[in-house]
C-alpha cells in the first residue's frame, strides 16, 4: 500500500508542475504577442523607424536635431533672463 501512495503523491506533484509550465508558457506567448503588437503600432504611428538602416539613421538624426533645437531655445531663454536682470 505504501508504494501506491507514493506513486499517487508523485503523480499529483507531476501534474501540478506540468500545469505550472503550461501556465507560464501561455503567459509568455501572451506577453510576446503584446510586445509585437505594441512594436507594430509604434512603427505604424511613426514612433519607431522601420527596420532598414537608412530609415533608422534618418529617424535618429531627426531626434538629435529636435533635441539640439530644444537646447538652443533653452539657452536663448537663459540669455533673455540674464539680460532682464542687468
Amino acid at each position: 500500500m505504501q508504494k501506491d501512495e507514493e506513486k499517487e503523491y508523485y503523480a499529483q506533484l507531476t501534474e501540478v508542475e506540468n500545469e505550472k509550465r503550461r501556465r507560464e508558457h501561455v503567459l509568455e506567448m501572451r506577453d510576446r504577442a503584446i510586445a509585437e503588437w505594441e512594436e507594430d503600432e509604434a512603427r505604424r504611428k511613426g514612433l519607431l523607424a522601420s527596420g532598414t538602416l537608412e530609415a533608422s539613421t534618418e529617424h535618429f538624426r531627426g531626434l538629435l536635431l529636435e533635441v539640439r533645437d530644444d537646447s538652443v531655445e533653452e539657452e536663448d531663454d537663459d540669455d533673455d533672463e540674464y539680460e532682464a536682470y542687468r
